[in-house]
């Protein structure tokens, strides 16, 4: 999972051009694995979260509330535009 393996790449990185978020689906993980990587995104850094809309209803009786979490990252200070393409990703860039 991302909250095990994401410490480590980002101690190794100086700056982050691309974070990609794939994982996780679920608002604790994907604010938490953001606030991780923000620190090390410079201005120009695209964040693209996947599946922002997603709650599988078979898999989770409750809301994993990864749309909260998605605008929660849009509404972030450092954060200069934000957008949703069809419905299930949230494309952010950092300036």
């Amino acid at each position: 999972m991302s909250t095990d393996c994401l410490p480590s790449v980002i101690q190794e990185a100086d700056d982050v051009d691309f974070y990609f978020h794939d994982g996780g689906h679920h608002f604790d993980n994907i604010v938490d694995n953001f606030q991780q990587v923000k620190p090390h995104l410079r201005s120009g850094s695209i964040v693209l979260i996947d599946d922002i809309r997603w709650w599988d209803k078979r898999l989770l009786d409750e809301d994993p509330r990864c749309y909260a979490a998605w605008k929660q990252i849009a509404d972030d200070e450092s954060v200069r535009c934000a957008v949703e393409v069809n419905n299930g990703i949230g494309i952010a860039l950092i300036g």
